[in-house]
């Protein structure tokens, strides 16, 4: 199978998977433009548009209209009401009205009474700055869940688009196949004519004809199939006439690179951080509750039916108790589990990336030889045709030969697409 070579693959450039490459423009400016993903690891692999993807903007514009995307990015508005909330407090103002009448038995008469107290819990200073903390690192986990879900989307995307091409790609090999029965079967319907061949190939090449376009009809059912789900999916995507099938560069850059370059820019990763920062800090938060807020009160009233005045000042000091401390050390429990959490994170990681690195080498290598396999048999198929035109061989070698080419040649466009999709 002769495939192009890829368009903008110069040799000693390195390249990132196409995935970060589909992320780009969302996933480091955020929806307005705010970078959020970490900056390159030194030496990191760089990104150059892959000729088998889709163009980088259509991608940010369909990823940046994704449900998911909308809904993360809706729940970063509803944090950042959060952090307002938190930046406030929850102590608020209160006022208390009370009334009574009081009966003097000496003197045989009633007064009217009457009083008023209003009254705020103070949030000590740490605690406000411990508030504002937690707020702002809410803002940044949810702006990471927006990066997550334009990854998420993205993998989506990529997975349902290499799979759309592997049918559509197959399907048209079987348009191919069809065509060159048909050409097989006039020149066997020819030599019938000329007495050269026995009628039985004639029904022999019709049976295959038939075949072909069973098998033809199949498969374009099945790439319409995954071309409507891919448009469901992502319905402003502009799909290509014909696929790109096109030969996957080497992997550049050592497992070290691509482990650092991977880990820098995920997002599971980042967010498990920042949850272990959150945990910290809501161990900080539990720690300044054993100084419980003072209350700070003012009081009016009226007794004797206006008689006196009273105006009085309260303040009012609440002890903290065992439940504080309890709470303290469950804060403290799920902070350290959050750091266990990221350590193993990291470590899985790492293993799928040292693996997926691997893969995608090897996948390259195992697409090359399919495609040498299919040229040769390609090239078989067309001599054997050639001989029969002639008058040489049987029929049945020549539609064995053309079928043995088409096996070949779709597992060496499986094999393309595989190999494109690991890179």
């Amino acid at each position: 199978m002769r495939v192009p070579q890829r368009q903008g693959c110069r040799p000693g450039r390195s390249r990132i998977p196409p995935v970060l490459l589909l992320l780009a423009a969302l996933a480091l400016g955020g929806p307005h433009g705010k970078a959020w993903a970490h900056e390159p690891a030194p030496g990191a692999p760089q990104a150059i548009a892959p000729a088998d993807l889709p163009p980088a903007r259509q991608v940010a514009e369909v990823l940046g209209r994704h449900p998911q995307v909308l809904v993360a990015r809706e729940q970063l508005r509803a944090q950042q009401a959060a952090a307002r909330a938190l930046s406030e407090g929850s102590h608020e103002t209160i006022l208390r009205l009370d009334g009574a009448q009081r009966r003097d038995r000496l003197i045989d008469q009633r007064f009217q009474e009457w009083g008023a107290t209003l009254e705020r819990p103070w949030r000590r200073a740490d605690k406000v700055r411990i508030d504002q903390q937690l707020g702002a690192q809410g803002i940044a986990s949810a702006q990471i869940a927006v990066g997550d879900a334009l990854h998420e989307s993205g993998r989506q995307l990529l997975r349902q688009w290499f799979a759309w091409l592997r049918l559509r790609a197959s399907e048209q090999l079987l348009e191919q196949q069809l065509r060159l029965m048909q050409e097989v079967l006039a020149v066997t319907a020819r030599r019938v004519r000329a007495g050269d061949a026995p009628r039985q190939d004639l029904a022999l090449g019709e049976a295959s004809l038939a075949q072909a376009a069973f098998a033809l009809s199949q498969a374009a059912t099945r790439s319409e199939a995954a071309r409507i789900e891919l448009l469901q999916s992502f319905p402003d995507l502009s799909l290509p006439l014909a696929p790109v099938i096109a030969t996957v560069p080497a992997l550049e850059g050592s497992d070290e690179q691509w482990l650092q370059a991977v880990l820098s820019h995920n997002h599971e990763l980042r967010l498990a951080r920042a949850e272990t920062q959150r945990r910290q800090t809501l161990a900080e938060r539990s720690q300044a509750e054993l100084r419980p807020d003072p209350t700070l009160g003012l009081r009016y009233g009226s007794e004797r039916n206006s008689a006196d005045r009273i105006v009085g000042v309260f303040i009012t000091l609440p002890f903290a108790g065992p439940a504080r401390q309890a709470r303290l050390d469950e804060a403290r429990a799920l902070a350290d589990a959050a750091a266990q959490h990221e350590a193993a994170l990291i470590r899985r990681l790492s293993a799928e990336v040292l693996g997926n690195a691997r893969s995608a080498r090897g996948a390259r290598q195992a697409s090359l030889q399919a495609d040498e396999a299919a040229a040769g048999l390609r090239r078989h198929a067309r001599l054997l045709a050639l001989g029969y035109e002639l008058g040489e061989g049987s029929l049945a070698d020549v539609l064995l030969a053309r079928r043995q080419a088409l096996e070949a040649e779709q597992a060496a466009v499986v094999a393309v697409f595989e190999a494109a999709e690991l890179r």
